[in-house]
């Protein structure tokens, strides 16, 4: 498998309302895709593939992964349907070849599949991962091996879940994966696995790799009536910009050779000219390339009323994904249901130092902004109270809007400031 590098390139949110939908939200789910064409889906509530069906720049066929912040049924009652319809639409990737004895047994045209006793073959699930892969709190296993077995649900492809799970008192501080066997269980699953926090609190979910496109996630506890989580992604680092000046005084030929040093090789070559014969002369990519540009951080937060732990994860990162499911009005009703008004999503965006804040999950109580803009208007000049305008924009989400995250449109936001 060979390493590619993903970088950011958009955020797509598929619902934004808070518990319901409504005529005009749905409920949590949304889509961060990036430059390799990968898509990562957040959350699946109920009515999510219905929503990617309408999304312009989204498919539900590149979903690679999927992240359920918490067991609440307006964050994951969509995803046994989903995965369903994927696998309907599933095209075997031709990765892998079959065990013999199932090999062997289909080649014969009379074979009856109700014969077949050996273990049944499974391809892979597409040409970057074995399995779709999903990320979530405990139950999440349970949830949707019930589901999928009393429904009698066949695809083609399997599925692992990593669960992350609350430390026991008595583990030690070290990061633990573990797995229990499914077999003769559920066909479909492969053997989960449970990841537990570091002495911080931080989960390592994913460890940059070839697999994942050098992407980094990492995860923390929340504040809310059931375990919830919220993910940081981080991308890959970026190469530096050639500089194209000293490449032309160094000689370098365009070509294969300017790839090779902005990959960071050096290069050895002869010199284009007429006359004398040329010595060859190496190029390192120090004396041509700027620095390496470091990867950026978009944070993801389920229902919260209390998020200290994401500090560790996501200080300084440049877009946080925060809930705002009331206002002023209405913040007595906040802290008992374990979620936040828009000021205090400001103050957590300050107190991350966040570079932008987007604000989503919004009660029913306040209509979209082509119905009536003052309400959603209101809930960001209360965030935006509360942030360093210098340092932070306050956004907001609604149902297949797209924030572009790409590095061009960073660059241009940052030349606005």
């Amino acid at each position: 498998m060979t390493s590619r590098t993903a970088l950011l390139n958009s955020l797509t949110f598929l619902g934004t309302s808070s518990g319901v939908p409504t005529p005009f939200r749905n409920v949590s789910g949304s889509c961060l895709s990036f430059t390799d064409g990968g898509v990562w889906l957040f959350d699946c509530g109920e009515g999510t593939q219905h929503q990617l069906q309408k999304a312009s720049n989204v498919s539900a066929g590149k979903v690679q992964r999927i992240f359920v912040t918490h067991m609440h049924g307006d964050h994951c009652y969509g995803l046994p349907g989903f995965m369903c319809s994927m696998s309907m639409h599933w095209q075997r990737p031709g990765i892998v070849a079959p065990p013999s004895e199932y090999e062997a047994f289909f080649a014969n045209p009379q074979a009856d599949p109700e014969d077949y006793t050996g273990p049944w073959y499974h391809d892979w699930f597409s040409k970057e991962s074995q399995y779709l892969e999903l990320v979530g709190p405990q139950g999440l296993g349970e949830f949707l091996r019930t589901v999928l077995r009393t429904s009698e649900a066949g695809f083609g492809y399997k599925y692992r879940v990593t669960e992350l799970r609350e430390r026991p008192t008595d583990m030690p501080d070290h990061i633990s994966v573990g797995s229990e066997s499914t077999e003769n269980l559920f066909t479909h699953e492969a053997n989960p696995q449970y990841l537990y926090p570091d002495k911080k609190g931080q989960y390592h979910v994913l460890a940059p790799g070839p697999d994942t496109s050098g992407v980094e996630v990492k995860a923390c506890k929340l504040g809310h009536r059931v375990f919830c989580l919220g993910y940081a992604v981080t991308e890959a680092t970026s190469p530096g910009a050639l500089d194209m000046a000293k490449v032309a005084q160094l000689g370098v030929p365009k070509g294969p050779l300017l790839g090779k040093l902005k990959g960071g090789e050096p290069v050895t070559f002869t010199p284009a000219a007429k006359g004398e014969a040329q010595a060859e002369i190496t190029v390192s990519p120090s004396d041509c390339v700027g620095d390496p540009v470091p990867g950026r951080t978009i944070l993801m937060l389920g229902d919260t009323c209390e998020s200290s732990l994401c500090h560790g994860i996501a200080q300084g990162c440049d877009f946080l994904i925060h809930e705002a499911t009331f206002d002023d009005a209405n913040e007595h009703l906040a802290l008992p249901r374990g979620h936040s008004t828009s000021r205090m999503a400001g103050k957590f965006a300050k107190k991350l130092e966040a570079k932008n804040l987007i604000l989503t999950h919004f009660s029913a109580r306040f209509p979209p902004i082509h119905k009536d803009p003052e309400p959603i208007e209101r809930l960001i000049a209360q965030a935006a109270e509360e942030v360093d305008p210098q340092r932070t924009v306050v956004h907001a989400a609604e149902d297949f809007r797209v924030f572009d995250l790409s590095r061009k449109a960073a660059a241009k936001a940052k030349g606005k400031k």
